[in-house]
């Protein structure tokens, strides 16, 4: 089903020049002021809002603090049109709660670049894990699934914070929330400009080029094990380990490896392996070399 955009403007031409942009990737809505913005935002909850400053009956500034208060279009993600360039005009839109700002007149390039871009951080803001900010498994699997589709090949880290629970009983949750944001650190900093990923709990998904996937590994295990003692509590030290990671990686170019599920599948064969290891004082990954389905 194709998401929905609603352009609300009272001049005809700039709702075609939207319309043209936007036609087959998206299904527009449009309205002709401010009134009929709000009617038709709270009758067919549309996806994503282009909003004209300058309109009859209601302005855009008005339209935008009703749908701000609105519950359910509190979040919707609101792009402000204006023919003003000044910085005031911008600063003021991103004050009052817009996600962006487009200046008219804009090209149609532009515009449905800065539509898809802000709907891809929307999704991944709606499904980001609370405590460390990262995407959850929505996201994850659109992530995989997207790259499977491109037919570029990639790897697929599936890491877990080993002995989390006893680390958690013994620490208390204060210290595990930290060694969970830690994970989520080290994996966004080893990634770079990789996918990084919170399934929950104390396990983590992530996906980036092949060539870049051993380096990317090793830059994991070494910024966690640097990091890891100073999670233990200072009254806990000497009795608690501190916390390692074991990261399976898996690899799209596998026979057979062709969907999220199937990927998923063997990096949790690696990561079992790993895990059946006991008292391993540093963290260690492993990539798939079997050539089998």
């Amino acid at each position: 089903m194709r998401r929905t955009i609603l352009v609300a403007d009272d001049e005809a031409p700039v709702r075609r020049v939207v319309a043209r942009a936007l036609e087959g990737a998206y299904a527009v809505l449009a309205a002709a002021d401010g009134q009929e913005a709000l009617d038709v935002a709270a009758a067919r909850r549309p996806d994503l809002i282009l909003l004209d400053v300058q309109m009859p009956r209601r302005t855009g500034w008005e339209v935008l603090s009703a749908l701000r208060a609105g519950a359910a279009t509190r979040l919707t993600p609101v792009i402000i049109l204006t023919s003003g360039a000044e910085v005031s005009r911008k600063v003021e839109g991103l004050s009052r709660g817009a996600d962006d700002y487009v200046t008219k007149p804009f090209a149609g390039a532009e515009l449905r670049a800065r539509v898809d871009g802000l709907l891809r951080r929307h999704e991944l803001a709606l499904g980001a894990n609370p405590l460390t900010g990262l995407p959850g498994n929505a996201a994850i699997e659109a992530e995989a699934v997207r790259r499977l589709a491109a037919g570029e090949p990639f790897a697929f880290f599936h890491a877990d914070v080993d002995r989390f629970k006893a680390f958690n009983d013994a620490c208390g949750i204060a210290a595990g929330d930290e060694v969970l944001r830690t994970a989520a650190r080290c994996l966004r900093e080893a990634l770079g400009p990789g996918f990084s990923g919170h399934v929950g709990g104390d396990d983590f998904a992530a996906m980036c080029a092949l060539a870049e996937a051993p380096h990317a590994a090793q830059r994991l295990a070494a910024g966690f094990d640097e990091a890891a003692p100073a999670l233990v509590p200072e009254s806990r030290r000497g009795l608690v380990r501190a916390p390692t990671l074991s990261i399976a990686v898996a690899s799209s170019a596998r026979p057979g490896a062709d969907s999220y599920g199937r990927l998923c599948e063997i990096a949790g064969e690696i990561k079992s392996f790993l895990k059946a290891e006991s008292g391993r004082a540093l963290s260690r990954f492993m990539f798939d070399r079997r050539t089998g389905r």
